[in-house]
């Protein structure tokens, strides 16, 4: 006759090793909290979608002063595969140009980093400006001075996705008259 007992302790011990397992797949687990995100949001799963603006260029006429330009907010949004925002999704971001706090765009934030959680329609929205750009190059003879590019991006991390979103400047030379 079969031990009842030994039967019980064995699959008490099989629930017990699935139940441990359970976390380490996640079931839409916080695993973005160890990357400085709020605890009750989410990274975006491998079938969830970012989207976001096109990459831009913009030409700051001469004479340009130097200095930093602002752009108009930069909107990103994660849907499902079917197009359905996703909201409580937590995405890093980071940039060689500069995060502003708010639209006024004069308080930067102290980091080339920040963190955003998509709201109810599954978007965020970052203020966000260039690096230094320099003064536009003088007149060189009759000349007009040399066209100068500089390349700013913000990429967005979520998940397994990346995204970048790439901005060119140029900063028109001082023309010849």
């Amino acid at each position: 006759m079969k031990n009842p007992l030994k039967k019980i302790s064995t699959s008490a011990l099989m629930l017990l090793i699935i139940m441990m397992l359970i976390p380490l797949f996640g079931c839409g687990s916080n695993a973005s909290k160890n990357d400085g995100c709020p605890s009750d949001s989410y990274e975006a799963n491998s079938t969830d979608i970012i989207v976001q603006q096109a990459n831009s260029s913009y030409t700051l006429l001469a004479p340009f002063p130097g200095g930093f330009a602002d752009t108009t907010p930069l909107l990103f949004s994660v849907t499902d595969q079917n197009g359905n925002p996703q909201n409580k999704v937590c995405m890093i971001f980071y940039t060689n140009g500069i995060f502003y706090t708010d639209n006024s765009y004069t308080v930067p934030y102290n980091s080339v980093n920040v963190v955003g959680v998509t709201d109810d329609q599954g978007e965020i929205l970052l203020y966000w400006g260039s690096s230094f750009l320099p003064a536009s190059n003088p007149l060189s003879g009759t000349s007009s001075g040399a066209d100068v590019t500089i390349n700013n991006y913000v990429q967005a991390y979520s998940g397994v996705h990346t995204e970048t979103f790439n901005f060119a400047w140029t900063v028109q030379g001082d023309q010849a008259p």
